[in-house]
């Protein structure tokens, strides 16, 4: 076991145990969020003076929406806090590199169906069926969690939820006028602050809709989840993917074909 392999260890169980306690601390949780936000922002600064030029990226394809069919949860091999927390912020180049991880993590039966998602379900039924968003299974999921009290986002009142969804909104009509474009794009032309009504969210230069490639070829989703569902039911032709992990299997087969 390397000194890397070590740090991440400690810093997976270091994350679940402040996690669960951070819990019964919105505030508290908030503002830690936020400051990473922040730090990803001067980080992306100072690339940007150090780079002059951030606009390429060797890790953005370009597909289908329709070609991503399954999903994984990255959540059950702590995939989601290294891929999007550890290795970004400790990352001194550019692009990320491309994680090639082997196993049976591409296989079916280790996916979700994608539109089997409570999220992509509501959208369907609010922006297709024109049903409100008060009646779909996701608004009735993140009020029950706020009055709870075990929502993770800083809802201050009812009607910062409400706001969300505006938000929602706002998001798909944006992208049907202008076009689906990648986060650096956005970021040129509106600038890296996003607020809906609540506190200030940040843009991230390498915030994209990200994706693994399994054995077979097949691009799994791992993050972006609204856009996506955005890019799916306007049925957009082709859209900008950030590639995370692939297995080695089609590594060797892609490079046979050469």
């Amino acid at each position: 076991m390397n000194v890397k392999q070590i740090f991440l260890i400690f810093i997976r169980k270091l994350y679940l145990s402040l996690r669960f306690k951070l819990d019964s601390k919105p505030r508290l949780r908030f503002c830690i969020y936020n400051l990473y936000d922040k730090i990803r922002i001067i980080q992306f600064k100072i690339k940007l003076l150090i780079f002059k030029d951030l606009s390429k990226s060797d890790n953005i394809l370009y597909v289908d929406p329709e070609r991503i069919i399954y999903e994984k949860d990255l959540n059950q091999s702590n995939w989601r806090l290294f891929l999007k927390f550890i290795k970004p912020l400790f990352n001194p180049r550019i692009n990320e590199s491309i994680q090639i991880i082997d196993g049976n993590w591409d296989l079916k039966e280790n996916l979700k169906l994608f539109k089997d998602d409570i999220k992509y379900k509501s959208y369907f039924q609010h922006f297709v069926k024109k049903i409100e968003w008060k009646n779909t299974p996701y608004y009735k999921r993140e009020e029950k969690r706020y009055l709870e009290g075990t929502v993770r986002k800083e809802y201050k009142s009812v009607e910062d939820l409400n706001l969300k969804f505006e938000y929602h909104n706002k998001l798909y009509e944006k992208i049907k006028r202008d076009g689906y474009k990648t986060q650096r794009e956005i970021m040129k032309s509106e600038g890296i602050v996003i607020n809906y009504g609540r506190a200030p969210i940040f843009r991230k230069a390498d915030d994209d809709i990200t994706v693994g490639v399994g054995r077979n070829g097949d691009i799994i989703f791992f993050d972006g989840r609204h856009r996506l569902n955005i890019a799916k039911l306007l049925k957009i032709k082709k859209i900008p993917v950030r590639l995370l992990v692939a297995h080695p299997e089609i590594i060797s087969k892609l490079k046979r074909k050469r």
